[in-house]
């Protein structure tokens, strides 16, 4: 949450990135019929005038206990919390074409659970995901066959603990004090796990000339209305790409407000 990252190793980490990113992916696997799986969040500015960001939403896409290695997966979990507040939680099965927003009737492939402020899921392979709504705090869980064969924001669990991002002599309390400052180094070593996205990468290094240090979250939330994953907008039925227009209108709002 914060959001502030603990590594598969226990490698500590505060990341105020505003972008989509892989927590953790499956790969170079080492032992037969371990599956693939895909844990991708979008982080977004927790509030007008803050610099910190927080988990809006989270995909994660598994395969089923019948699929085979290289297989669309048949499985996606979606949430959305956007605003620190639970908008939608389900799996969808790609197969039969249906939507699960709990696991009532039963289902072999995982378990799927939705609560006031909570949700979660546990794979037949033993991957879970938990987020809680109170801070946005989320936790992946992974078995130890994946050890050395995945990779994200939330390590490659070899078991060293400051060989990706940060130092043997780092702690908590450097990290915490010194977060600001690691910002640069943090988001050149995160972006080997961002989605690529043009406006995210240009809305990111925006220098904002309104409202100090806070420009940009104030400019993105004027803009909300053309923002691409806000689905509860006046444009949602519109069938264009809203992108472009609410790069245009982040840009035109960081570069003088008398140009809106």
């Amino acid at each position: 949450g914060d959001p502030h990252f603990t590594t598969f190793d226990g490698e500590f980490h505060h990341f105020q990135g505003s972008c989509e990113y892989t927590m953790a992916e499956a790969n170079n696997l080492q032992y037969p019929n371990v599956p693939w799986f895909k844990i991708v969040a979008d982080l977004d500015y927790n509030h007008h005038g803050s610099p910190y960001t927080f988990i809006r939403d989270v995909t994660f896409e598994f395969l089923g206990r019948e699929q085979s290695e290289g297989e669309v997966p048949r499985y996606v979990m979606f949430l959305d919390a956007w605003r620190q507040v639970f908008r939608t939680g389900y799996v969808e099965d790609r197969h039969l074409g249906v939507t699960y927003t709990s696991d009532f009737f039963g289902n072999e492939d995982f378990a799927f659970e939705v609560k006031p402020g909570k949700i979660s899921i546990n794979t037949w392979f033993d991957v879970t995901v938990r987020y809680e709504l109170s801070g946005a705090k989320m936790w992946i869980t992974v078995p130890d066959c994946y050890a050395n064969s995945v990779d994200g924001l939330c390590g490659n669990y070899d078991g060293v603990k400051y060989d990706q991002f940060g130092t043997g002599g780092a702690n908590l309390h450097d990290q915490m004090s010194n977060w600001r400052r690691t910002q640069e180094s943090l988001t050149e070593w995160a972006a080997q796990f961002e989605t690529p996205s043009d406006r995210c990468r240009q809305i990111h290094d925006l220098e904002c000339s309104i409202h100090g240090v806070s420009g940009v979250s104030h400019a993105i939330d004027q803009c909300l209305p053309l923002d691409p994953n806000n689905a509860e907008t006046i444009f949602e039925t519109c069938n264009i790409d809203r992108d472009p227009y609410n790069l245009a209108c982040v840009i035109d709002l960081c570069e003088g407000e008398d140009r809106c």
